[in-house]
């Protein structure tokens, strides 16, 4: 570069962190009022760093110092150092680039080391003593004010269950407010509350990291929305549920606020062993975990969990269920109904569906095999596309569904777990698009993954057949289901298992998983009342 070019670049940085300060303070903060206190004391503090830096010259003063402190460099750490209190993690941002450009004002002779040095000693310090004391979130102990909790989550199920614990919070404390950053459904009990939808989360989940980058954009500026909303509401309790990639970076933000933190289906909580998943745990008041060897885990470390069981098993069914359900779907007396569930992301439907649909037609083929396709009212039109039209697609009906069908093939994740609860046989299936299955080749592949379906983790032993990457093809598929089809002993053994997981989710425990979490809740929203009002 030209020292033309590299002189426009050291004009242009100062201002251009300036206006990126500028935009951060807006997305932080709900209203300019809001804001107003900060950015005073950030307008001090540049005042008197570049006051400092400057009146020598404008009075001539001490001609021998030169440009000592560089003012440049004493805008750009105050800013820099603004940033910091603003946001604490800008300082990877902030700190390469005072290095790069304190080098090039330095290459472009304009100042020396020295000059810089003295910037440093000015700016910082007195960044520091004009935030001191700054204005912090409204007091969340203000009497005048009604309690309330703030939910978030993200996938679809997760999502499923923090509506119903949402709900039940309703009923049992009507009086408390109820937040949420959630789908349209756990945003609806929010406003009934009284309450704020801080975002909508639908389909804001990804596996693996070609995926996140689809969702990347939108998943920073639920970020934004979040803290802006925490940092300028009153919030009592905050309860997270599973979505461990988004809401693991937020702990800090509730640490920061002094709100304690419930964690509800926390990630990892099927791992039985190790280190990982447990990170978090020091940074959260109570843990409520759907598996008894999680809440082993994160207590010998420490953690205040409780094992209550999984929110699934809340929608175990009847037989007398299934056989109207069956009546519901037209499947006579001798008639076998198969379930296909090509899962909940739009990207998922567009891999599996037509090679389900391929599927269904190699079973069909002199049988009396009917189909039904479950999937989230979204993605009901794009379903359509893939599937024939005397397949019908059924919006939100997968439980129901799995308790009418004979065997069911099912997308890998928490609906094979839905299966379990219903007692439906399957076949677990999954692949990825090209980008995917580079990631696994590189990442993933060469590790000791012995298996993918819940069902499977859960009893560390083959118990659901599984159709992972090149195995997940229709005539795979056909011949696994019609095994199951065909054969009552295989049926009889996948039941059995089934028994042993529904233990391992808590089905002898006394409350259901929504009942145990709210009693914590409740326990966490009555302490902070008793502090409010000793």
């Amino acid at each position: 570069m030209t020292p033309q070019q590299l002189d426009a670049i050291a004009d242009a940085t100062n201002p251009l962190l300036l206006a990126a300060f500028l935009l951060s303070v807006g997305l932080s903060f709900p209203t300019l009022p809001a804001a107003r206190p900060f950015l005073l004391r950030c307008g001090l503090a540049l005042l008197i760093t570049y006051g400092f830096a400057h009146f020598k010259q404008w009075f001539s003063l001490w001609p021998e110092l030169g440009d000592f402190p560089s003012g440049h460099m004493a805008f750009l750490l105050t800013v820099s150092a603004c940033f910091f209190f603003l946001h604490k993690k800008s300082l990877r941002y902030t700190i390469p680039l005072a290095v790069l450009y304190g080098w090039l004002i330095v290459f472009l002779g304009y100042h020396t080391w020295w000059h810089l040095l003295g910037s440093f000693v000015l700016a910082l310090p007195v960044t520091a003593l004009c935030m001191r004391g700054r204005p912090r979130a409204p007091d969340i102990h203000s009497t005048g004010q009604r309690q309330s909790v703030l939910f978030v989550a993200g996938d679809l199920s997760g999502d499923m269950h923090t509506s119903r614990l949402a709900a039940r919070l309703a009923l049992t404390k009507p009086d408390v407010m109820i937040h949420a950053l959630g789908s349209p459904r756990l945003g609806t009990l929010a406003e009934t509350s009284g309450g704020r939808w801080v975002g909508d989360t639908s389909y804001c989940s990804a596996i693996g990291i070609t995926a996140v980058f689809g969702i990347y954009l939108r998943a920073r500026w639920l970020d934004f929305k979040l803290k802006r909303f925490v940092i300028t509401h009153r919030v009592d309790v905050a309860v997270l549920c599973d979505w461990g990639g988004f809401n693991c970076r937020q702990l800090d933000l509730f640490s920061s606020q002094k709100i304690p933190v419930l964690y509800s289906f926390p990630p990892r909580s099927w791992q039985r062993g190790g280190s990982k998943g447990l990170q978090f745990a020091h940074q959260v008041a109570r843990v409520a975990t759907p598996f008894e060897w999680s809440a082993e885990r994160l207590t010998a470390i420490g953690c205040h969990a409780t094992w209550v069981g999984h929110a699934l098993l809340e929608l175990r069914s009847s037989k007398q269920d299934r056989d109207q359900l069956r009546k519901e779907f037209g499947i006579g007396p001798n008639e076998k109904l198969v379930v296909l569930l090509p899962g909940s992301r739009s990207a998922e439907i567009k891999i599996l569906a037509p090679r389900l649909a391929a599927a269904a037609a190699i079973l069909a083929d002199n049988r009396k095999i009917k189909f039904l396709v479950p999937v989230p009212e979204p993605l009901v039109a794009l379903a359509q596309r893939h599937f024939p039209t005397t397949i019908p697609i059924l919006a939100e009906r997968a439980q129901d569904c799995l308790v009418a069908c004979d065997v069911a093939v099912v997308k890998t994740g928490s609906a094979t777990l839905e299966a379990v609860v219903a007692d439906a046989p399957q076949v677990a299936i999954y692949d990825l698009g090209w980008g995917g299955r580079f990631e696994w080749m590189v990442l993933w592949m060469w590790r000791n993954i012995p298996f993918i379906a819940m069902p499977n983790i859960l009893l560390q032993r083959a118990l659901v057949p599984e159709l992972i990457g090149i195995k997940c093809r229709p005539d795979a598929i056909a011949a696994a289901a019609s095994h199951l089809l065909t054969d009552e002993g295989a049926r009889t053994a996948m039941r059995s298992g089934y028994t042993e997981i529904r233990k391992h989710l808590g089905e002898s425990l006394p409350l259901s998983a929504t009942d145990s979490t709210l009693v914590i809740l409740c326990e966490l929203l009555d302490k902070r009342r008793a502090v409010a009002f000793p």
